[in-house]
């Protein structure tokens, strides 16, 4: 993947949806890769290691956890929801479209 092409693809992950844990959105990704090509083809290359699977399994285990909030869900019911690590979303959204391609 291009540098370009993973920018085009950050900007189009950046939803403005809520961050994991860490705090870190799409957004943030988006701005620091925008106009800082190192930034940038770091990111890239963290993401892909992420959805390759090729990290050291403390920084795994670490990235797996989710921020666990309630919504409502009707009058007397909660929805739980997890907000997942912006690194592993952007990955896995990188997989997927890695896998869509002929």
């Amino acid at each position: 993947m291009s540098r370009d092409d993973f920018r085009k693809f950050v900007r189009n992950a950046a939803s403005g949806v809520a961050s994991g844990c860490s705090g870190l959105s799409e957004e943030h990704l988006l701005f620091a890769c925008l106009d800082d090509d190192e930034c940038s083809d770091n990111i890239m290359a963290i993401t892909v290691d992420i959805a390759n699977g090729i990290i050291h399994p403390d920084l795994a285990e670490r990235l797996r956890r989710c921020k666990l909030i309630a919504l409502p869900k009707g009058e007397d019911d909660l929805r739980p929801i997890a907000l997942c690590e912006t690194l592993v979303k952007l990955a896995a959204k990188l997989a997927v479209l890695h896998d869509r391609r002929p």
